[in-house]
């Protein structure tokens, strides 16, 4: 429990200690998880990418002595996963999901646990824009410069250069948000360095 701040900066320092206050002081879910069951006649193989220290066994998800995260006034948290589909020619009778994400948490002000399910339909896996859905890109462009970075065999076929395009493209979206374009210069940091001799 708790938080964990790296300051590298005095613009960081202020970020988490003026503008993030709230956030870092007032808990709003102790114990947040997430759980996602995939179709299996639908989805052939997935990977959760991240989280490997915050991984719990599926069989604690409802288990609600084990610890899990804290999630603060405005702030989220963002999964992501990789997937292997099946042929969108499959069978007419096949269910019209791609799976079921379940949210599981202690609510803060009555210590009251509360669980939340939501459907993925089939057809929220399709083609997007960055323009569409920037901060999409945005979280899938970090996963990747982490995958990059630590060298991942899962980043094998990927490069700064890549990471570089989509973030480069996501804050033309969202030109306002700073830490775009702190992103920005590591990418770019990570890229001199990796052609470095």
């Amino acid at each position: 429990d708790g938080n964990y701040l790296f300051f590298d900066s005095e613009k960081e320092a202020r970020r988490q200690f003026v503008d993030n206050m709230d956030a870092n002081l007032q808990t709003i879910a102790k114990d947040a998880k997430i759980q996602v069951e995939f179709n299996t006649t639908r989805v052939r193989r997935y990977r959760l990418i991240g989280y490997e220290n915050r991984d719990i066994a599926d069989k604690d998800f409802r288990n609600d002595a084990v610890d899990a995260g804290e999630v603060g006034s405005g702030q989220a948290a963002t999964a992501l996963y990789e997937l292997e589909l099946y042929p969108s020619d499959r069978p007419a009778g096949d269910p019209p999901t791609i799976g079921t994400v379940y949210v599981r948490y202690r609510n803060a002000d009555n210590e009251k646990v509360e669980e939340i399910a939501h459907t993925i339909a089939n057809d929220a896996v399709r083609e997007t824009a960055i323009a569409e859905r920037p901060r999409f890109y945005l979280a899938a462009a970090v996963a990747q410069f982490a995958e990059l970075l630590r060298e991942s065999p899962h980043a094998r076929d990927g490069n700064f250069d890549d990471v570089s395009r989509v973030v480069d493209q996501v804050h033309a979206e969202l030109p306002l948000d700073d830490r775009i374009a702190e992103l920005r210069d590591l990418v770019r940091q990570a890229n001199n360095l990796d052609r470095a001799p």
